[in-house]
This record gives C-alpha cells, sequence and structure tokens, in this order.
C-alpha cells in the first residue's frame, strides 16, 4: 500500500503550536501557540496565516468554538469566553481556585 508522506503546507515559526481545530464551515484550521501565547487562523486557499486578536494575558492551553459565537478559552486560571469581535476575554469558571 502506497501511503502518502505528510507535507509541510507553510513553516510558521512558534515557540509550541498546539490544539489544531480545523472549522469546515470555514474551511480554515486555528490552532495556538501555548507559550506566546496568541490563537492562530490559517486559510489553506490563500496560505495567509493570521493572528486573532485576543487579550490572553498568560498560558493558553486550549480552546473550542461556542455555539452562541466566540471561543471558550483554557488558561491557568480556568476557563474563559473569548469575544472575536473585540478579542476581551470574559471568566466563566475557574474550577480549582486555590491552586496556584
Amino acid at each position: 500500500m502506497n501511503t502518502p508522506a505528510p507535507e509541510c503546507i507553510v513553516e510558521i515559526p512558534a515557540l509550541l503550536g498546539e490544539n489544531p481545530l480545523w472549522i469546515p464551515s470555514e474551511k480554515r484550521l486555528y490552532w495556538l501557540d501555548l507559550m506566546k501565547p496568541a490563537i492562530y487562523r490559517f486559510d489553506p486557499a490563500t496560505g495567509k496565516n493570521s493572528t486573532l486578536r485576543a487579550e490572553l494575558g498568560s498560558y493558553v492551553s486550549g480552546m473550542v468554538q461556542r455555539q452562541k459565537g466566540g471561543w471558550v478559552v483554557v488558561r491557568e486560571d480556568g476557563l474563559s469566553a473569548l469575544d472575536l469581535a473585540t478579542g476581551r476575554l470574559q471568566p466563566l469558571v475557574n474550577p480549582e481556585p486555590d491552586q496556584p
């Protein structure tokens, strides 16, 4: 069986690139740089990678889309809602507030 080899489609320097998330309706790939921190959006049709406006402020370890728009972002201090229009975070819950 002839298995295709992986191919690099864009070289993007990241400290720790993680959490790839393909959004079928947009045909775009979202991903995080956990150590910078930043959220990126890659458009394979244009080859353009852009940074989303987001006031993350600290280490980010994951994200998911919200049904009502925007994202839920996992940070050191718990879960926050990210408004994509403003880039602002709204804390939702900190499951371990006593843990540094």
